[in-house]
């Protein structure tokens, strides 16, 4: 009796996939160009209606536009290296600064005392902060 309903979930669920991917073809594809070419029309709609300055909501041709002429100039590729640079600089400080932090914690009970609540987000007293009355302690 099991089996059977095995079998027969398992030739239903066979052919759930098989109808599936019979539809699989370029639906889902249009759909997605229509998604997209109805977000650009609205978008046209909006910048072109004026109810925000042009700085504030360009056209879609104006962003075009500024894309072309930032990547024939280098100007976006000059723009994405200094940022990841910034990025790389402060994740190296927040690194260093957290592991000297965590050891500093780990080791000093006073450091723990003080600092602890601040770095970690929890009361130093209990630990766990179950239960704690401590004003300045998550749980209470």
């Amino acid at each position: 009796m099991a089996a059977s309903v095995a079998v027969a979930r398992l030739t239903t669920d066979s052919f759930a996939v098989q109808q599936r991917s019979s539809n699989a073809g370029w639906a889902p594809w249009a759909r997605r160009a229509l998604f997209y070419l109805a977000l650009l029309a609205i978008w046209q709609l909006v910048a072109a209606a004026g109810i925000w300055p042009p700085y504030v909501v360009p056209g879609p041709q104006a962003v075009g536009a500024s894309l072309a002429d930032g990547f024939a100039s280098g100007a976006f590729l000059t723009g994405a290296a200094v940022s990841v640079s910034r990025l790389a600089i402060g994740y190296g400080i927040s690194v260093g600064l957290g592991t000297a932090l965590g050891v500093l914690i780990a080791r000093s009970q006073l450091a723990d005392e003080l600092l602890g609540s601040l770095v970690l987000g929890r009361c130093s007293r209990c630990r766990a902060c179950a239960g704690c009355r401590w004003p300045f302690c998550g749980s209470a």
